[in-house]
């Protein structure tokens, strides 16, 4: 990671949303992890991947597919972290992945990736999956989709758009069964609090050096 610039483009949980003053979110902790590179963090409170369908934009932060063009233009790592808003307060339909709307989640996926790619063809592109969440298998109001279909989403946008994938939904250590995870997430059933942080700093220190 040394000398390089890393971009990582989310919601509030990227903001690091729900810590008590002086406790780290994951960003911070990677930034600490590699003092070499440079670290960028693009979180919005409550931005989903795509449009808001039928609600004022100035009441809601701007969603992905607005957001990714102001980034940093020289950036070696591209991470993009969301989709759990989509799901919990989106309205927007699931819509399929033959399409190029911000108005469907598969369509905002599609305009991201093709837009990110653009922008920077020789970085990393790297996806990667929400957390598991208080109520997942409740269908969305809007679109009738669970949780999982917004995941299966972007795994299936990373293989179309030959980006990578950080599955932390399907990750081990992350995984609602387990005896721990209460201590990882807030009472909220979605923010992670500082343990949560660290799990998930871990999980992309794991991914990105591989070999240590």
């Amino acid at each position: 990671m040394d000398g390089k610039r890393i971009a990582f483009l989310g919601d509030s949980i990227t903001c690091g949303a729900c810590l008590r003053k002086g406790e780290e979110s994951y960003v911070d902790r990677i930034t600490k992890s590699c003092p070499r590179a440079k670290v960028f963090r693009y979180g919005e409170p409550g931005s989903r991947i795509g449009s808001y369908i039928g609600e004022d934009p100035r009441k809601i932060g701007p969603s992905f597919v607005e957001r990714f063009r102001r980034m940093d233009k020289e950036l070696d790592i591209v991470v993009v972290f969301g989709g759990t808003n989509d799901y919990g307060i989106g309205n927007a339909p699931l819509g399929t992945m033959a399409e190029r709307t911000p108005e469907t989640f598969c369509g905002a996926w599609n305009l991201l990736a093709e837009g990110l790619l653009a922008i920077y063809p020789r970085s990393r592109l790297l996806f990667v999956t929400p957390l598991h969440r208080r109520g997942e298998e409740m269908p969305n109001a809007f679109s009738g989709a669970v949780f999982s279909d917004y995941v299966d989403v972007i795994r299936t946008a990373a293989k179309r758009h030959g980006a990578e994938l950080l599955d932390l939904y399907a990750a081990a250590s992350l995984q609602p069964n387990a005896h721990y995870y209460s201590t990882l997430i807030l009472e909220d059933g979605i923010h992670p609090g500082a343990k949560g942080h660290r799990v998930i700093a871990g999980e992309f220190l794991a991914y990105l050096y591989p070999n240590t």
